[in-house]
């Protein structure tokens, strides 16, 4: 295919060389990682690993609305981390025996909740006749570009969405590096632009500050660090991996402080209300947004091992998330 296309894969597929898949023009691999409250993909692993080599990546969540949206994102971002070239998704084909409109109201609970915590729209899969059944409730989705599947040698109908932004048009597609058949994507002219970094981290110099500073973090090397901003801006210096993004426009509240991955590519940012942030390979553990605080949270730290983190208030509140116990606050 002369056109940019992506492959999206699952347990049902057999992938055995992504640089194959690359070199025969694959540009966007899609992985399913989770569904449901508790199921993680088997080859998730593998193929998110394996399709670090092509231009971007979707990691994507089966949603399930019989269940709680917020559980299943939680589970989600339990699973799925994110570089500056990943990107979530959700894919929703049921209604579990529930209405559309419900189906659809979920859809954007899911949505906006992954968008909160990883500061990335995701894309928002399904097929027209589910879009139609949707009725009203599909409108307010609309905030998040399009997947949409129809098996078919024309463009769909993306209504009520001006445009779709990835099209899989078949079920049936046959790529090197790929045992059997596929299904493949066509992306819109704009979508790899869309998937690149939306805020790259500016490095090694000075920049105009939208608002003032409120941490530093030092890479594990000790080679380099972060400057974070109230806005969630981040700024790279040194060693410092430049391409994890931000948090800017995400937050009603003050970034504050923040931490990095034992591995120096994923940060979590905590805002004052007690929201958390978390960009590149950080996987999100939990936050006190939306619960009632004392005080003000004031800062973050980060376990050993990058699997737990635990905040504090300003009156001594702790709030541990991950594998960090709760042993004591000062309040």
């Amino acid at each position: 295919m002369s056109h940019p296309f992506g492959i999206d894969v699952s347990q049902w597929n057999n992938v055995t060389s992504w640089q194959q898949a690359k070199t025969d023009g694959v540009e966007l691999g899609i992985c399913k990682a989770t569904e449901g409250l508790d199921f993680v993909d088997p080859t998730f692993q593998d193929n998110w690993r394996g399709s670090s080599v092509l231009t971007a990546r979707i990691a994507y969540h089966f949603g399930h609305p019989k269940n709680d949206p917020t559980q299943e994102a939680t589970h989600y971002l339990s699973v799925a981390t994110f570089g500056a070239d990943d990107w979530p998704m959700l894919d929703m084909e049921t209604t579990d025996g529930s209405s559309f409109a419900h189906a659809g109201d979920w859809s954007l609970a899911w949505c906006q909740y992954v968008k909160d915590r990883t500061g990335k729209a995701p894309f928002f899969y399904t097929y027209r006749a589910f879009i139609d059944s949707m009725g009203g409730s599909a409108q307010p989705l609309t905030a998040f570009p399009l997947y949409e599947a129809a098996y078919q040698s024309t463009p769909p109908d993306p209504s009520p969405w001006a445009k779709w932004s990835i099209w899989q048009s078949t079920d049936r597609g046959r790529v090197p590096g790929v045992y059997g058949d596929v299904d493949i994507d066509q992306l819109a002219p704009g979508t790899l632009a869309l998937l690149a970094p939306a805020v790259p981290a500016p490095q090694g110099g000075p920049v105009n500050l939208s608002k003032p500073a409120s941490g530093i973090i030092v890479t594990p090397t000790g080679k380099g660090y972060w400057i974070v901003a109230q806005d969630g801006g981040v700024f790279a210096y040194g060693a410092a991996n430049p391409n994890l993004g931000s948090a800017v426009g995400q937050s009603s509240q003050p970034v504050v402080g923040g931490a990095c991955t034992p591995d120096g590519n994923g940060l979590w940012l905590v805002a004052a209300d007690g929201g958390v942030f978390a960009l590149g390979a950080a996987p999100f553990l939990g936050s006190m947004g939306g619960h009632h605080l004392n005080a003000p949270v004031v800062g973050i730290a980060a376990s050993p091992d990058g699997r737990g983190y635990a905040l504090v208030a300003a009156d001594g509140g702790a709030f541990p998330f991950g594998d960090v116990p709760f042993v004591g606050a000062a309040a």
